[in-house]
């Protein structure tokens, strides 16, 4: 049964023989960070990118926020371990001998994006924005 990393609590939800198909499971610990992001207006502006004839355009400003919050995740030591549409769900492990570590990286990953998104993405269009949110706790990432 291949069950490395899987909690226990959530093994003994499922039926014995579907426990080889469970994805595995990272236990980050008490001291882990999220950072999750979402752009607003994205739908819109798709929308109104297609009738004109800018889609190119659009996917360029698309993975131009959506890297950019990667990247910044990145350089903090996190990893974006989900993406849905124009969300993102960044994941930030403990560090070690700094209890407060995690969620200081995170709370700066957040405020890089609206700096970044104010300076940089904001006066290229100008109906986006981006909110979201951070938090500190047990977490325990699913692949």
């Amino acid at each position: 049964m291949a069950t490395q990393g899987v909690p226990a609590r959530l093994l003994a939800l499922l039926p014995a023989e579907d426990a080889d198909v469970l994805p595995r499971a990272d236990e980050l610990g008490d001291d882990a960070a999220v950072f999750i992001a979402d752009v607003s207006g994205f739908s819109a502006l798709e929308r109104r990118a297609e009738t004109a004839g800018l889609a190119d355009s659009f996917a360029e400003l698309v993975n131009d926020v959506l890297g950019g919050v990667e990247r910044l995740t990145w350089d903090l030591g996190g990893c974006v371990v989900h993406t849905a549409g124009d969300a993102l769900i960044c994941v930030f492990p403990p560090v070690e001998g700094y209890p407060e570590g995690a969620i200081a990286l995170a709370e700066e990953c957040a405020r890089r994006v609206l700096h970044e998104f104010e300076t940089v993405h904001r006066p290229r269009e100008a109906t986006l924005s981006v909110h979201g949110g951070v938090a500190r706790g047990g977490l325990t990432v699913l692949h």
